[in-house]
């Protein structure tokens, strides 16, 4: 572990110093990170998965206490890796942890972990859901706890095809495209004198949503918006309404970049774009969603991955690193600060800190004092 200390303000912007830098060194590329007061977990590709568990100090940086890594998820697949990871917000999901093997062609599916390591059953799955190849998946907390009080959480999922559907069921996806798909995953826990021994995953049959052109990307749920970063329409938005369906209500693209990647928001849409076009942000009326101006920034970047906290946005943006911009929700987004990192595939911000996923492995930064 590398350990620096900075008092010197990024290159590009005065308007934020950083007190204190970490970096943890992987032996693999850090595709995905999450983070939370505890934990942060690594998509390390094909080295597999990282859980650090972590305290504040005096100075409310991170400091490691424990570090999990889990290289081998599958003896059965030699092209296993994992690429994203989500970790469950909620206080009563016993953190769980989300982790997807993106399909590349070969073996895809979804493994689950919980954040203080307890036992789950089952511990992937890889089952025939609409052909079983996974691009990327999204989480919804927001649905209420089922007949029995069990947590109920959908797992968002986009799928590929490159057959017709084999079960012939009016053939809902064409051949060569992508689909949306939800499945809902109610958590049981297992207690033993009213302490947690392990949790059971009681996971639903997948459910269509939508299809899709060949060449979607990424996902993101929230306030509702399930949206996809897809490379030729750009950014696509669908909105859940009172009885679970989804409607889709808005596309939106920026010439000469495709959409790499997207962020819900509770009144806006951002899309990140390829070809140095930086970003694309819908903004969006708080009762109807419809589109109230269209704001660019980041214009000489190509973005990998967004994140959004404490009015900050960041873009991970390859061998440029991190970007960070002020946006406090109106049409005014002005430059913060650069990070100077290794290649940077993502990012989450939590507080003042930020924590980057990138080729060397975790980069943890410090905003201010």
């Amino acid at each position: 572990m590398i350990f620096l200390l900075a008092c010197k303000s990024p290159s590009e912007s005065n308007a934020a110093s950083f007190t204190q830098k970490n970096i943890y060194e992987t032996d693999t590329y850090c595709t995905d990170v999450d983070v939370s007061d505890s934990t942060i977990v690594l998509a390390g590709s094909n080295g597999g998965y990282f859980r650090l568990k972590y305290e504040l100090d005096s100075n409310n940086f991170p400091v490691l206490t424990a570090t999990i890594s889990e290289p081998d998820h599958s003896l059965e697949y030699d092209n296993d890796s994992i690429d994203r990871v989500i970790m469950s917000d909620s206080d009563d999901s016993e953190g769980i942890i989300y982790m997807l093997d993106r399909y590349n062609g070969g073996a895809s599916g979804i493994w689950f972990d919980s954040e203080n390591g307890i036992s789950i059953e089952p511990g992937f799955t890889n089952d025939y859901c609409y052909q079983g190849k996974y691009l990327d998946i999204a989480l919804d907390e927001s649905e209420p706890a089922n007949f029995f009080g069990y947590t109920t959480h959908i797992l968002y999922s986009l799928m590929k095809h490159t057959d017709l559907n084999e079960n012939s069921d009016d053939d809902e996806f064409l051949q060569y495209s992508t689909s949306l798909v939800k499945r809902q995953i109610n958590i049981v826990p297992n207690t033993d004198n009213g302490t947690l021994q392990s949790i059971d995953l009681v996971l639903d049959d997948c459910n269509y949503i939508a299809n899709l052109s060949y060449d979607s990307e990424e996902i993101s749920f929230a306030y509702d918006k399930l949206v996809v970063a897809n490379e030729s329409e750009g950014i696509i938005i669908f909105e859940k309404d009172n009885s679970q369906n989804f409607n889709k209500i808005l596309t939106f693209n920026k010439p000469g970049g495709e959409a790499q990647c997207v962020l819900a928001l509770e009144n806006a849409v951002i899309g990140g774009f390829s070809n140095d076009k930086g970003c694309y942000m819908a903004l969006l009326e708080s009762d109807t969603n419809i589109p109230s101006n269209y704001i660019d920034f980041g214009e000489g970047y190509s973005v990998k991955g967004i994140d959004y906290d404490n009015g900050i946005i960041g873009l991970a943006v390859g061998n440029d690193g991190v970007k960070l911009y002020q946006w406090q929700g109106g049409e005014f987004i002005s430059p913060y600060a650069s990070l100077d990192t290794e290649y940077a595939y993502d990012l989450k911000i939590k507080g003042n800190l930020i924590f980057i996923a990138t080729r060397q492995g975790l980069e943890i930064y410090k905003i201010g004092s």
